[in-house]
């Protein structure tokens, strides 16, 4: 009885919009999908809100139903250049932003220890490259970031600083290293990258699983975190060519395919057996694993690659909120339902970026696959 007396005062001392999102989330998924083009659309008009909030030039990291719009993120900020192209306003912001935010010795203000610092400074290089492909003008970034985590690298070839935990997040890193070798091709971080590359293979199970893939403190491993490794992984290989990598990539993309849930979803934790360990579902988490279906599909032509993709993406778009207040439509929650996860409450920019990146690949397969379809003819 007490107990329930507690959960009813947490509930009620909710904002009123937080009441009413997780009441909605409780019924289930809205039945109607917008469709990619409209869901592209109120997502770039929610980070465009998720820039205009801060007033100064950088992204937030996300809008809390209880507290807020979040300070904004770094890595939200690197991975939407691409996204803002076409809006040198909004670009120049942002870019403003990131280099007045980045230290000297080339990384971030970021809180943790520095192992912990290194997955989110890799998406801070990767969205900064790949807005280099874009539209040029990175170096000066890319340079210093990509050399300080180069100079953190251990003799071996991990990031792990003598810690287990999370050490296969570090082939997201290495793949990132091995981007940068693209654009500053005379720094050496393509050596740096394939020896920390190389280092996955000795941990795919034979189920796919990636050992040591969780942060410390972590009980088990979230879809994000495997989804990241994936694509580092089908990274490795476009880089280098080497069928290894796309071996263990296709390894771990077939269980994630067999580990989704009856909606498309893809459970917010699992174990080494591939099954759900929390009841939630993880929109980052889906998002990225969605591109790497995408991704492996580019390379192998496997329908269940697509197919699995396109179900996931259906989720998306229709876990989009598309009514409520300004700061809710179209917007990413972090997780399904929204008051469970590792941010309840919370819509995500980079859920939305990951989201946003994830539909308009799948159309650009598509496009691709009619493409090929008409040529044959």
């Amino acid at each position: 009885m007490r107990s329930f007396a507690r959960s009813l005062w947490r509930h009620l001392a909710l904002p009123r919009a937080a009441r009413q999102a997780r009441a909605s989330d409780r019924q289930g998924l809205a039945g109607l999908d917008p469709g990619a083009e409209v869901a592209c659309a109120a997502v770039l008009d929610w980070l465009h809100q998720a820039q205009d909030s801060m007033a100064i030039g950088g992204i937030s990291a996300g809008f809390s139903l209880i507290d807020g719009w979040a300070a904004p993120d770094a890595v939200a900020t690197a991975a939407a250049l691409p996204v803002l192209a076409g809006d040198p306003d909004r670009i120049g912001q942002a870019t403003a932003w990131l280099r007045a935010t980045q230290q000297e010795g080339g990384s971030f203000p970021i809180p943790g220890s520095e192992h912990s610092k290194i997955p989110t400074l890799t998406r801070i290089l990767s969205g900064m490259i790949e807005a280099q492909q874009v539209f040029g003008g990175f170096d000066d970034v890319i340079g210093p970031l990509a050399s300080f985590l180069v100079a953190g690298q251990g003799d071996d070839g991990d990031w792990g600083s003598g810690s287990s935990a999370g050490v296969a997040l570090d082939t997201y890193t290495a793949w990132a290293l091995m981007d940068a070798d693209r654009v500053l091709p005379d720094a050496g971080f393509g050596d740096a990258g394939l020896r920390g590359a190389v280092r996955i293979l000795q941990r795919i199970r034979r189920n796919g699983w990636i050992v040591n893939c969780s942060y410390e403190g972590e009980p088990t491993p979230s879809s994000f975190s495997l989804g990241s490794v994936l694509h580092g992984k089908i990274g490795a290989y476009r880089h280098t060519g080497d069928i290894r990598f796309l071996d263990t990539a296709l390894l771990t993309g077939w269980s994630l395919v067999a580990a989704r849930r009856a909606d498309g979803a893809l459970p917010g934790r699992m174990d080494s057996h591939w099954a759900a360990t929390v009841p939630w579902t993880s929109l980052t988490g889906n998002a990225q694993i969605a591109i790497c279906w995408l991704q492996l599909f580019q390379e192998t032509s496997e329908p269940e690659f697509l197919e699995a993709a396109k179900a996931t993406n259906a989720f998306l778009r229709r876990s989009l909120s598309m009514t409520g207040e300004a700061a809710e439509v179209g917007a990413v929650r972090a997780s399904f339902p929204i008051n469970r996860g590792d941010k309840p409450y919370t819509y995500s920019a980079l859920a939305g970026l990951l989201t946003l990146k994830s539909l308009k690949l799948e159309s650009a397969v598509d496009a691709q696959q009619i493409s090929r379809l008409v040529e044959a003819r």
